[in-house]
């Protein structure tokens, strides 16, 4: 019993062990924020590879470091939730970059591509580009739907 337990966890070791699951995101990871001085209104989105979601809205999105800020909504997305958005990454490997305009939303963008390490990342920071603002709306779609599933049952 003790040969056959140590082989098969030999095999697991060296073959690899356990296969991990797959990232919802395909293993993209991003952040925007999002700059409307104009209006007065700053908000930011962390796309882990995890396919979580962290939100920031108000002056804390418009701080020179938004990501270590206490987020304003937290949530958690399946691959069938991100296809949209990661079939865009995928259509957009070198995004295009605008410049930025005072009476336009303004967009600092980082996507780190599947395989990529800290360093490797795509930094933009632009103006409106159907990309940025496809890119932007899928995420605010898919928060503001499920911030609203979960808050449903309180206002019944």
């Amino acid at each position: 019993m003790f040969i056959v337990i140590s082989v098969v966890m030999f095999a697991a070791l060296f073959t690899g062990g356990c296969a991990s699951a797959p990232s919802p995101t395909h293993g993209y990871a991003l952040n925007i924020r999002v700059s409307e001085p104009k209006l007065n209104q700053f908000y930011y989105f962390d796309l882990s590879k995890t396919g979580e979601v962290r939100y920031i809205a108000g002056f804390q999105a418009a701080s020179a470091e938004p990501g270590s800020a206490r987020p304003t909504w937290t949530g958690a997305f399946t691959e069938a939730d991100l296809a949209a958005t990661v079939a865009l990454l995928e259509a957009n490997p070198t995004p295009q970059q605008v410049l930025p305009e005072a009476d336009k939303p303004n967009y600092r963008v980082a996507i780190a591509p599947p395989g990529s390490g800290m360093f490797s990342r795509i930094t933009l920071v632009t103006g409106p580009t159907p990309f940025i603002t496809e890119l932007e709306r899928g995420l605010s779609t898919l928060m503001w739907s499920r911030r609203q599933k979960e808050l449903a049952p309180l206002l019944k």
